[in-house]
């Protein structure tokens, strides 16, 4: 309902460096979130209803 935040992974594109693979959303006072949703490159969608806040989520590829 407070709208949608988007942030990109991006590896490969440093010389001898790498860009973390940590994403972190400010929720403000936000309590509850509906969803999370990530998409991956290749189309596929991983979503986790009502995630809890202020704690770390894992999300890998779904296996085909």
């Amino acid at each position: 309902a407070g709208g949608v935040q988007v942030a990109h992974v991006v590896t490969g594109d440093s010389f001898q460096a790498q860009h973390p693979l940590i994403k972190l959303f400010g929720l403000g006072k936000t309590s509850q979130l509906d969803a999370l949703v990530v998409t991956w490159p290749g189309g596929a969608t991983v979503e986790i209803e009502k995630p809890a806040i202020n704690q770390y989520h894992d999300v890998a590829l779904p296996l085909p």
